[in-house]
């Protein structure tokens, strides 16, 4: 499967956001996705109106979060738990290298998340800087296998997209692992 991930960060306010669904329903009549999945990342905030826009437009979208709290529940005022939005998603960004290095996100913490994304059957999309940041990760024996993503953080934020040398190299790497 080929997926095509698009993570919003903090952009977009709640209407440019349905009117990028609007935009992509116009542009996408005719097309074939079927080989490829297609994830949006928005911003928390969105999740539900854009979910239920995804479905009355149906759209071949998916919605993913674009980071989870490391606790299931609890008072962690401004965390966002996996049973919150497990019902508007299906994937959840993990490891993603903005938290490791600017919040000081550990591999202990990727690693509860990825179980927690497993416990609620998310598919985590496990954000990997180079094939060091996967030995640490424990992916356990659940049916929710992570999706591995790659990213370089010298182009996080920028204007085009890996090298695509760079990309292959880096999966050969990861599937002899």
């Amino acid at each position: 499967m080929k997926y095509l991930i698009g993570n919003w960060k903090e952009n977009k306010n709640l209407e440019e956001a349905l009117t990028f669904l609007q935009v992509f329903k116009s542009l996408s009549l005719g097309q074939n996705f079927l080989a490829r999945k297609i994830i949006l990342l928005p911003p928390s905030l969105f999740l539900i109106p854009l979910h239920q826009k995804i479905r009355e437009l149906g759209l071949p979208i998916e919605l993913g979060v674009q980071d989870l709290s490391v606790y299931e529940i609890g008072a962690h005022t401004g965390e966002i738990s996996v049973s919150m939005v497990a019902e508007f998603v299906r994937f959840a960004l993990v490891g993603h290298s903005e938290r490791r290095t600017g919040l000081g996100e550990t591999p202990e913490a990727v690693n509860q998340k990825i179980s927690l994304c497993q416990k609620h059957n998310l598919v985590p999309l496990v954000c990997l800087r180079s094939t060091a940041d996967l030995t640490p990760l424990d992916f356990g024996t659940a049916s929710q296998k992570p999706v591995i993503v790659f990213e370089d953080p010298l182009e996080i934020g920028g204007e085009k997209a890996s090298d695509a040398k760079k990309i292959i190299e880096f999966y050969n790497q990861v599937r002899l692992k």
